[in-house]
């Protein structure tokens, strides 16, 4: 299990953009077979966007009150990581919620 602290921003079609900070906690399985790493299980996510923010509109900084937003939810997710060289390898994975899917794939680092 891990968990930790994000952060997270939306994008509003008439109002800007917000963000702010929350939290997440992921119990998941881990396993090993050679150079192959995978790690699947569940998330939750918690973060809640502000109820009183300014947007900025061209020059005039407004502030829009009652619009605030929150995410609380679990999702499922699976990652692999194949070892590369020693410290650096591949990654790929998905994240699957009511809300979205989402699909990565990069670099990983390991010190």
């Amino acid at each position: 299990m891990d968990g930790g602290v994000l952060w997270y921003q939306r994008d509003f079609d008439y109002y800007g953009e917000d963000d702010n900070f929350g939290w997440y906690v992921r119990p998941h399985l881990h396993a090993n077979w050679g150079y192959i790493e995978e790690h699947a299980g569940a998330q939750y996510m918690d973060v809640g966007g502000s109820d009183n923010r300014r947007v900025a509109k061209g020059s005039v900084v407004r502030p829009i009150y009652n619009y605030g937003w929150e995410i609380e939810e679990w999702s499922a997710f699976a990652q692999l990581y194949y070892q590369v060289a020693p410290g650096w390898g591949l990654t790929a994975g998905v994240h699957y919620s009511e809300e979205s899917t989402s699909i990565n794939a990069g670099v990983r680092g390991r010190f």
